[in-house]
């Protein structure tokens, strides 16, 4: 069992043994969201899994440093208190992008490498390490889209149209905004096909509470004539959208032409058992586990062989590593929005039941229940 985590885990050490051998110990700063935040200690978890393997192949000890919190203001004394002590090289989460740029300009100042993930910071030197967004919201927008057609009926919809609920999370997470912009992307020709069809964008701060109150109104405006649910993240869907529908007496089985489609991006445990239960109709599998390893490897390559080593456009992404989000993507930071100096290492999502079903092993939220617990969850 423990071969579907290695799968999504398992990572070939590949560094210039001959900088290695010159190094005894590194010591790198990781400032991340919240430390209750169910995402981000996945994430984490799959960092310090690579950092165990790289220390086991190299013999190099990496002391990582880590800090968590949602407010930008603490994550910055952080950085400086790092800064201060001395550090290698920095992970970054950041909850807030732009109000961090003074960490990554000050990482930049002093020569230490700085890997942002889940998001880039709009400003600095760095390498950004995040799933396809853009595609994670168009493959999980199309599959709502088109359950909708298949309950509603294409008459039903252009003679009566319906109502859809956005729920998104921070409009200034570029993580955020790409999502969005690719559920936009699969929505806007189903809006000219269905011109009746109404939208109402909710911003809910990934806060479940938030996001029923805002699921609540929604139903005590639009009744039964809403059509479904999209969620930027797991929390805001699972927590919020799904309950509200409930207690509304709204909810009902998949098949039933009243159904209301519920669809998230995240992957989290809560968000696969809500598929296994039949709450949540689609689930994109946003890879946390992949990302922090992979973020980890990126900032470990960069302070042994420094940034001409690095990966560009183009070439191959650390094509050794055998993963289920293979393959690996390098995209220029120019071609970003805003641009910044670097590069997105990227990777793939997972639709969730279509590609992988809700019991799947390789689920990283599956995964990560049972690396905590040494159970599979539906077992």
């Amino acid at each position: 069992m423990k071969k579907a985590i290695v799968g999504i885990m398992m990572l070939l050490i590949v560094v210039s043994f001959a900088v290695a051998q010159e190094r005894k110990e590194i010591t790198i700063a990781n400032i991340r969201w919240d430390m209750g935040d169910i995402a981000f200690n996945g994430d984490q978890y799959g960092t310090e899994t690579y950092l165990k393997e790289f220390e086991q192949k190299t013999g190099i000890k990496v002391k990582m440093l880590t800090f968590g919190s949602n407010d930008p203001i603490e994550q910055r004394k952080a950085a400086e208190a790092y800064f201060s002590r001395g550090i290698d090289g920095m992970l970054l989460s950041a909850i807030n992008p732009p109000a961090v740029v003074p960490i990554v300009q000050e990482a930049n100042r002093r020569n230490i490498p700085v890997v942002t993930h889940d998001s880039m910071v709009p400003g600095g030197k760095q390498i950004s390490v995040f799933p396809l967004a853009v595609s994670a919201g168009e493959e999980v927008g199309k599959a709502i889209l088109d359950k909708i057609v298949a309950l509603k009926g294409d008459a039903y919809l252009k003679e009566k149209g319906g109502h859809i609920v956005e729920l998104r999370g921070m409009v200034t997470l570029g993580v955020d905004i790409q999502r969005y912009q690719g559920w936009r992307n699969v929505l806007k020709p189903f809006l000219a096909k269905y011109p009746k069809v109404t939208v109402a964008t909710h911003v809910a701060g990934f806060n479940a509470a938030k996001a029923r109150e805002i699921v609540d109104a929604s139903i005590s405006r639009y009744g039964n004539t809403i059509l479904g649910v999209f969620s930027i993240d797991g929390t805001m869907g699972v927590g919020g959208a799904i309950p509200a529908l409930k207690s509304a007496g709204l909810f009902f089985p998949k098949d039933d032409p009243r159904r209301i489609p519920v669809g998230t991006i995240d992957g989290t445990a809560e968000e696969f058992e809500a598929v296994r239960r039949g709450d949540l109709d689609f689930m994109i599998d946003n890879g946390k586990l992949t990302q922090g390893s992979l973020a980890a490897q990126a900032l470990l390559k960069w302070i042994l062989e420094g940034w001409e080593a690095m990966p560009k456009p183009g070439q191959p992404l650390f094509p050794e590593v055998k993963s289920s989000r293979q393959p690996f993507t390098v995209i220029d930071g120019q071609l970003q929005d805003p641009p910044f100096e670097g590069y997105v290492y990227s990777f793939e999502n997972l639709l969730v039941p279509v590609e992988i079903p809700a019991n799947s092993e390789e689920g990283w939220g599956n995964a990560y229940t049972y690396a905590l617990t040494g159970k599979w969850p539906w077992k």
